[in-house]
């Protein structure tokens, strides 16, 4: 409780973009909101009640925030970087929420595809490396072309695509940049179409919200271009996908949390899993377009799991069309960017963000970091949203120079 107006206290992890509307919805359901981030202007700390600053991955202090602020629980929206210090700060405060073994079995990829192993979920055959092994001897199991990732990080950064062995070397020693724990996963690379599920997991029950069709940037980088909203993969890839991720929860012992996972669908219409994360999505896919897709609010559903109340769920008979598609540049220097204006009348445009300014340097697209902006469509169906955000691609224009 609140000492001052005897309400209850959450503590929100990080008070970036992606919390906003985190911290309103609480400020909704009766909450007193905390807010902590590492970065003093981060708006959301001006939103909550009160904004903290400080490290959000340093757990010792988040937690002392957590017991003088009498918070009931921690949560965060969309951020990957920020599950293990929720977890930490509940298990301290003895919230029942996701534990730091099942956080870091979905944020560590070589936990997660161990356990999907051991589970029989199909998969690529994949080698764990750390910088003490050679890659070469490591990867003499595996077939090429193979995939190269951080075990520990998002955003797509330090994955590539290798397809000769002589290439692994260089990929390895990337992929450890961008490691916390000094190791990497390399997988054999799954050919197809690339689909998201997400849900919520509720006492126990898994729910999906929504399917989405993903496309991607060519090797050697996978990156996301555009996602859509419904998927158009025919209802038996579908259930077979709904099928293994059912099995993928189960497998980590996730419980109570939203998820997002991603999976190949391969010519012969066989589903393998990519990877499996204990939140939402982020870039507005999880607090916009799935609200709108499906018109369920999977924010609210996890403060109605903080504040104790009953969750039913009902997945729609008919999704709506969504559809976000990302900017991308070549290196070199931002000289213009032309057709804002004529982009943002298109009907059934819903959000146009620009992420840089004329005179900012852009570099090629190689992770999340590298994109310049996206565009945003809503409408009574997939086809109408993807043709709003191509037009508004179309008539865009960033000037590099």
């Amino acid at each position: 409780m609140n000492e001052k107006n005897n309400i209850e206290t959450v503590l929100i992890i990080g008070a970036g973009p992606a919390q906003i509307k985190g911290i309103k919805i609480a400020k909704k359901f009766g909450f007193y909101t905390v807010a902590v981030d590492g970065d003093p202007n981060a708006e959301g700390l001006s939103i909550a009640d009160k904004g903290i600053h400080a490290d959000i991955t340093q757990h010792s202090e988040i937690i002392k925030i957590a017991r003088q602020t009498n918070a009931k629980a921690a949560i965060s929206v969309s951020s990957e970087i920020c599950l293990p210090t929720v977890a930490a700060v509940n298990k301290a405060i003895g919230f029942d929420g996701l534990t730091p073994d099942q956080v870091l079995a979905a944020t560590d990829k070589s936990i997660m595809r161990k356990a999907f192993l051991k589970s029989g979920i199909p998969g690529p055959d994949f080698v764990v490396a750390s910088k003490h092994d050679n890659p070469l001897t490591k990867t003499q199991s595996l077939k090429f072309p193979v995939v190269v990732k951080p075990v520990d990080s998002s955003g797509s950064k330090g994955v590539s695509c290798v397809e000769t062995p002589e290439g692994i070397k260089n990929s390895v020693a990337n992929a450890l940049r961008h490691s916390n724990s000094g190791k990497v996963i390399i997988e054999e690379f799954m050919a197809g179409a690339e689909i998201a599920v997400d849900g919520f997991i509720v006492n126990g029950t898994f729910v999906v919200l929504s399917f989405s069709d993903k496309t991607r940037t060519p090797a050697p980088y996978f990156l996301d271009t555009s996602v859509i909203f419904p998927s158009n993969q025919p209802t038996p890839v579908l259930n077979k996908a709904k099928q293994i991720i059912s099995k993928a929860v189960s497998a980590l012992t996730l419980d109570n949390t939203p998820i997002h996972a991603e999976l190949i669908v391969g010519s012969n219409g066989e589903v393998n899993i990519v990877e499996l994360a204990a939140r939402g999505p982020g870039f507005n896919v999880y607090t916009e377009m799935i609200p709108y897709a499906t018109g369920i609010d999977p924010v609210k559903l996890q403060f109605k799991q903080i504040k104790g109340d009953k969750i039913d769920i009902t997945p729609p008979l008919k999704y709506k069309g969504a559809c976000i598609k990302f900017f991308s540049g070549h290196s070199g220097i931002l000289k213009s960017i032309e057709g804002l204006d004529k982009a943002r009348e298109i009907a059934n445009i819903y959000d146009l963000k620009i992420y840089v300014k004329p005179g900012d340097k852009i570099n090629d697209l190689t992770c999340g970091a590298d994109r310049i902006g996206h565009v945003i469509a809503f409408a009574e169906s997939r086809d109408e949203a993807v043709s709003a955000a191509n037009f508004a691609d179309k008539l865009i224009n960033f000037e590099i120079v």
